[in-house]
């Protein structure tokens, strides 16, 4: 579904538009890569000992229509 070009007359706001498109998230994010966008995260939690989610916990939540 492609949603029509809208280009402003501003340049520098046609630049932004085109920036902010090209750093939206197209592709559904994995459950099992839990902070693919932020790989320090995962670093932090190592050393703060939080643990993402149990994969069995993700796939429950996603039955139950949550996201997790």
């Amino acid at each position: 579904m492609d949603r029509p070009k809208i280009i402003p007359a501003d340049p520098v706001a046609a630049a932004e538009m085109a920036e902010q498109e090209a750093n939206t998230e197209t592709a559904p994010r994995d459950p099992q890569q839990p902070y693919p966008e932020n790989p320090g995260l995962a670093e932090q939690n190592d050393r703060t000992g939080r643990t993402p989610p149990n994969p069995s916990e993700v796939e429950s939540a996603q039955q139950r229509g949550r996201t997790a």
